[in-house]
């Protein structure tokens, strides 16, 4: 019992100078950041076999405090490579989330070309519910190879959800005046100051940001 808690006090201090490492799963052009990244992987799984050690031994062994001492000492590393994980997850979906507005904003069009009659807008402003989009979504063969950001094109339902589940919403230009409205909030449809109105249809596509709140309306027309 007396190594085993040697062992994970040395993982735990581990845990505290990986904790200030950028990307202690990868490799670091410093020699110490280096040493760190190979040595990242065993400890994370030594820390889990301590885990299982305590666990085990808080059940049967007589010494209990130790093996709570040991539970204890073995966290940090496991945790950390939770957290770490999770952002790094976070990260990839945020990089994913403008490709993946295009995306669905040309989709959009061309099932507006086809099902014009399938857009009802929702009240007096210009979002729309598009009946049948999710499941024309659900039926395509993306080519992910050409354009990776249909790899993350996912549907529930009736519903075309974002990056982190969320349902996207949808807008459609009413008046065709250049502007596309949602909650009080206009969007130009042509980047431009009076807006080129040299247009058949504009849609707009909301992916929400749960980390800043952010909503991005990614507006394509044709």
């Amino acid at each position: 019992m007396r190594a085993a808690i040697v062992i994970a006090a040395l993982c735990a201090a581990f845990a505290l100078i990986a904790l200030s490492s950028r990307n202690p799963g990868g490799p670091d052009i410093h020699v110490a950041g280096l040493v760190l990244a190979l040595a990242y992987y065993p400890a994370l799984i030594l820390s889990g076999l301590l885990l299982l050690y305590g666990f085990i031994s808080l059940r049967s062994s007589k010494n209990r405090r130790g093996a709570a001492l040991v539970i204890l000492l073995s966290l940090p590393l496991p945790l950390l490579a939770a957290l770490r994980s999770g952002s790094q997850v976070n990260s990839h979906k945020s990089m994913v989330w403008p490709g993946l507005g295009v995306t669905l904003a040309d989709h959009l069009l061309d099932y507006h070309d086809i099902y014009p009659n399938s857009f009802d807008y929702r009240g007096s402003d210009e979002e729309v519910f598009v009946a049948g989009f999710a499941e024309y979504l659900a039926g395509m063969d993306f080519d992910t190879q050409a354009f990776p950001s249909t790899r993350h094109v996912r549907v529930r339902g009736d519903e075309v959800l974002g990056p982190w589940g969320r349902p996207v919403r949808f807008a459609l230009d009413r008046d065709r005046d250049g502007y596309i409205e949602l909650e009080g909030r206009r969007v130009n449809t042509s980047g431009v100051s009076p807006p080129n109105l040299d247009y058949k249809v504009a849609v707009a596509v909301y992916l929400g940001h749960p980390d800043n709140g952010d909503v991005r309306p990614i507006v394509r027309r044709k």
